[in-house]
């Protein structure tokens, strides 16, 4: 029985990173210990959605300077992922980040899980595309400490 809880912390702030500290190349990467079997269908189904998820997508390979990026990183064995997610955009203060798991889930569950958080992402691009001077935190119920940027609802 799968159970695709997001257990998300969204925030347009960042991720707790250092000045120093790396940041992520756009694009999916896979954790360590990440079952290779599962990484090709993965990758494949995160290349057929950004496109289909976000307009204009971000980019997630050979970006150029001042681009919008996704990044995405999938960690996690025995059916129990995680999921983090960045977006940087010149329009943002901050990075938009998204953390989600997907528990006892198999592979076609963790497919949508990807389309899900996407989705989510990407329409919250769209409002901060639409109102970008206006900042606002707002909580949703369910969710850990949303904070969009903009006026959500």
């Amino acid at each position: 029985m799968s159970t695709a809880l997001i257990t998300a912390l969204l925030a347009v702030m960042p991720l707790g990173l250092s000045p120093s500290a790396k940041t992520p190349a756009p694009g999916l990467s896979f954790e360590e210990g990440m079952p290779e079997r599962e990484r090709e269908p993965l990758r494949a189904r995160f290349e057929e959605l950004v496109p289909e998820a976000c307009t204009p997508p971000p980019c997630v390979k050979d970006c150029e300077a001042g681009d919008s990026t996704l990044s995405a990183s999938i960690g996690g064995a025995n059916r129990n992922y995680t999921l983090r997610w960045r977006i940087e955009d010149a329009q943002l203060e901050a990075p938009l980040t998204l953390d989600s798991s997907c528990e006892l889930c198999s592979l076609v569950e963790l497919q949508d899980q990807l389309a899900a958080d996407l989705s989510t992402l990407c329409g919250l691009m769209s409002q901060a595309a639409a109102e970008p001077r206006r900042r606002h935190r707002a909580t949703w119920p369910g969710w850990l400490g949303m904070a969009t940027g903009v006026a959500l609802g």
